[in-house]
């Protein structure tokens, strides 16, 4: 069993992401081309993005690198 092992979502990545850059939901949502509900699930639901989104969210975290 491994403890004190952090596993992350790419709502949680984002979030920090967007924090990070000072975005609204609305802003990142943008960048990110999807629509505010859609970010607003990965964050605060714990929706997993679809492969080409994930990509995607990938792509923007490299970018603020």
């Amino acid at each position: 069993m491994l403890t004190g092992q952090v596993t992350r979502s790419y709502g949680d990545l984002v979030e920090k992401a967007r924090g990070e850059r000072n975005l609204t939901q609305l802003e990142a949502a943008t960048e990110l081309g999807v629509s505010p509900r859609t970010l607003q699930g990965w964050e605060n639901e714990g929706v997993v993005p679809q492969a080409p989104q994930r990509r995607r969210i990938l792509e923007w975290l490299k970018e603020a690198a």
